[in-house]
């Protein structure tokens, strides 16, 4: 259930909140603060055993990881450095923040694999 509220908070911020930071123009700021809510929530899930608290940490992640994603990837399109190459600066940024997590599961997956 918490996968399912965490989702739709998380699509539903990230619209909300990249319209807003456009508007206002100061994305730093969310990417900031979304960062620190992040932080705070992994904290406080690591020190609690209670469900409830499990549950809120779960909703509120979501929601600053919508806003996180929206307002990141806003912040990058306007720093590209040549419009008619967008697609591959993209696929560059999509690489670097998705390859340090894939390295770093890959020997994970190979120790967990000869657990049997």
């Amino acid at each position: 259930m918490t996968t399912i509220v965490s989702t739709l908070l998380s699509g539903l911020l990230a619209y909300l909140g990249g319209r807003w930071s456009a508007r206002i123009g100061r994305g730093r700021a969310f990417v900031l603060w979304t960062t620190v809510i992040l932080a705070a929530m992994l904290l406080l899930k690591a020190a609690t055993a209670s469900v409830a608290v499990v549950v809120l940490v779960a909703v509120v992640s979501g929601a600053a990881t919508g806003v996180y994603y929206a307002v990141d990837l806003g912040m990058v399109t306007q720093v590209l450095p040549d419009e008619r190459e967008a697609g591959r600066f993209l696929g560059a940024f999509a690489m670097a923040k998705h390859l340090p997590s894939a390295v770093a599961a890959a020997p994970l997956v190979g120790l967990l694999r000869g657990v049997r």
